[in-house]
């Protein structure tokens, strides 16, 4: 169920689906919790932190939850429609477009697309530099 706050909403929906990421990429995992049946959560993230890469583990299920929730074409899509636009809008306001970085646009991008997909910018920006929209700019 969503938050009340909708605010919450987006980071609700990514914990949701690193979580699910968890058991689809990590099932030995789960399946080193049912053969050590550790007793309570705490043995059992300390058995899962001694036998597996938990940073490893942690990075990919975020990787998983950033794709399952912005998936790389509809990005694109979303990303090439919309750059035209903020380009104009961001010379309209007298910024010099051949002087500004990548970063700043990729910043305007990420909080401009996220919205879409009911995400926090950050997870944009992660999706956008693994679809490689950033080289687009430069």
């Amino acid at each position: 169920e969503y938050s009340r706050d909708e605010r919450m909403n987006p980071r609700v929906r990514f914990s949701l689906a690193h979580e699910f990421g968890h058991m689809i990429l990590h099932p030995e995992v789960f399946k080193a919790y049912r053969t050590h049946n550790p007793g309570s959560v705490l043995n059992w993230v300390l058995h899962i932190k001694e036998r597996f890469d938990t940073e490893l583990l942690e990075r990919e299920a975020n990787e998983f939850a950033a794709g399952f929730l912005v998936p790389g074409d509809e990005l694109q899509f979303r990303y090439d429609k919309l750059l035209p636009a903020v380009r104009n809008k961001l010379a309209d306001s007298g910024m010099d477009l051949a002087q500004m970085d990548s970063e700043t646009l990729y910043g305007y991008m990420a909080n401009a697309i996220c919205r879409e997909f009911d995400v926090s910018s950050k997870v944009v920006a992660i999706r956008l530099d693994r679809i490689g929209a950033r080289t687009q700019w430069e």
